[in-house]
C-alpha cells in the first residue's frame, strides 16, 4: 500500500506497506484456484456396487452418489460448492477424488471370496 509504511528517516514521507499472507494447509481441501479438492476414501465393495457417501463441503456435509465401477482416482464433480471467484459472480466447484481402501490383512473368509473373484476375472 503505497504511502501507508512507516516515517522515512529524518521526519521523511512514509514508506509502502507490505503485507504477506501465508495460507495454512487445510486437514481435508485442497485448493486449486476457485476448485477444491476432497480425498474421500471408500471400499472396493462400494466401488464395485455403487455407493452414497457423505462428504465435507464448505457449505456443510453432502451427500454423493458413487457409480457402480467406479475406479481409483475418479473425480465426482460438486457444481459451485468451491471457492467464491474473486472478480466475478459464481463459485469454483467441489470435486472428490475416490481413494480405494485395500485392506493390509484379509481374514480366512475374506481371502477366500477375493481368490473366488480372481478365478471369475476380476
Amino acid at each position: 500500500m503505497a504511502g501507508k509504511g512507516e516515517s522515512g528517516p529524518g521526519g521523511g514521507p512514509a514508506g509502502d506497506l507490505y503485507v504477506r499472507v501465508n495460507v495454512q494447509k487445510h486437514p481435508h481441501f485442497t485448493r486449486e484456484g476457485s476448485d477444491i479438492y476432497i480425498d474421500q476414501e471408500i471400499k472396493f465393495s462400494e466401488a464395485s456396487l455403487g455407493t452414497t457417501i457423505e462428504v465435507p463441503t464448505l457449505n456443510g456435509i453432502k451427500k454423493v452418489k458413487v457409480p457402480p465401477g467406479t475406479s481409483g482416482n475418479t473425480k465426482l464433480r460438486l457444481k459451485g460448492e468451491g471457492i467464491p471467484h474473486l472478480k466475478g459472480r459464481g463459485k469454483g466447484d467441489a470435486y472428490v477424488r475416490i481413494v480405494i481402501k485395500v485392506p493390509k490383512k484379509l481374514t480366512s473368509k475374506q481371502k477366500e471370496v477375493v481368490e473366488g473373484l480372481a478365478k471369475e476375472g476380476l
